[in-house]
């Protein structure tokens, strides 16, 4: 594994707290045995080479490692890397239009969605991980990278007639509510599977995400009854007996573990607890920032606040 990483001058290159010398470590780090490491190196990964979305050199010289990661079945926590390779690809940040190919930092968000998307391929095989995480984040990454909206759909739809997982269907419902949402001339199909889902005899955590999705896709599609529907349905998804989605794990003194801690008990198919302080941003946009307090490591162990008035990371 990471064949060619030592080659890599990562010392001459930058992320956010100076030289990337210590991307390595980091990479490394997100294959660990052990799961507070893992937690640790992501951590770390979101807080220096992807700070806030902002894409360096050392983040582009990282996408073909993750995709390493990705296809290693073996590993853990992969689904965390996907987030990851969706973020640096640019997230929603491109729904809006892609950057122009340049110089500058314009230019290494062109060439990250570039790159996530010259090895989209390897997302399709993850709708049939097994891992159920992965399988979470998979539709969204073939969504925003594949580029084949036929095929795409195709993809997703067949999934949902195999995945029985509860805590994975929803995410296949929100695939498909982006699917409409990005590609508007095919989104038909895409929203009339959303009508179904969105009826029973399908379980509350789908019916919800689906309907949740026809709100931002196609909002006249929604049943009359939608507020008492919406009602009844978390009703009823309260008393049903909660699975947990994920192993639990030993706390570790990071932002993704906060996070973690802070997630509703009774979320199903939402997004992972890194999403909310790591969506990547245009440049021109500012990215989400969690809430003040939340404190992340520098590389040489000094704590750094996060702001929240659209500044960056302050000592």
């Amino acid at each position: 594994m990471f064949t060619g990483m030592d080659e890599v001058g990562w010392a001459s290159m930058k992320h956010a707290y100076g030289s990337a010398e210590d991307v390595p470590e980091l990479l490394r780090g997100l294959a660990s045995a052990c799961p507070q490491e893992r937690e640790r190196a992501l951590d770390g990964m979101y807080g220096a080479v992807h700070h806030q979305g902002d894409v360096y050199d050392s983040t582009l010289a990282c996408i073909p490692f993750l995709f390493e990661l990705v296809g290693h079945t073996e590993l853990h926590d992969r689904g965390g890397v996907v987030e990851l390779l969706v973020s640096i690809g640019g997230g929603d940040a491109f729904d809006d239009g892609q950057l122009e190919d340049g110089d500058g930092a314009e230019g290494n968000y062109a060439m990250a969605r570039t790159a996530v998307r010259s090895g989209a391929a390897a997302f399709i095989g993850l709708l049939a991980d097994r891992d159920p995480e992965v399988r979470r984040t998979a539709p969204t990454a073939l969504v925003r990278f594949l580029g084949q909206p036929e095929h795409v759909l195709g993809l997703l739809t067949g999934r949902l007639e195999e995945e029985e997982e509860e805590q994975v269907r929803p995410a296949l419902a929100e695939g498909l509510g982006l699917f409409a949402r990005l590609h508007p001339a095919s989104a038909a199909p895409a929203v009339e599977y959303l009508v179904e889902l969105g009826a029973a005899p399908h379980d509350p955590g789908l019916r919800l995400a689906a309907l949740g999705q026809l709100a931002g896709c196609a909002p006249d599609r929604l049943p009359a009854d939608l507020v008492p529907t919406v009602i009844a349905l978390l009703r009823a998804r309260s008393r049903r007996p909660r699975v947990p989605d994920q192993p639990e794990r030993p706390d570790t003194d990071t932002l993704i573990g906060h996070l973690r801690r802070l997630r509703p008990a009774d979320e199903e198919g939402g997004a992972s607890p890194a999403n909310p302080a790591h969506r990547a941003r245009r440049p021109d946009r500012r990215p989400d920032r969690p809430a003040q307090g939340a404190v992340e490591q520098r590389r040489d162990g000094r704590p750094v606040q996060r702001r929240v008035d659209g500044g960056g990371a302050v000592a």
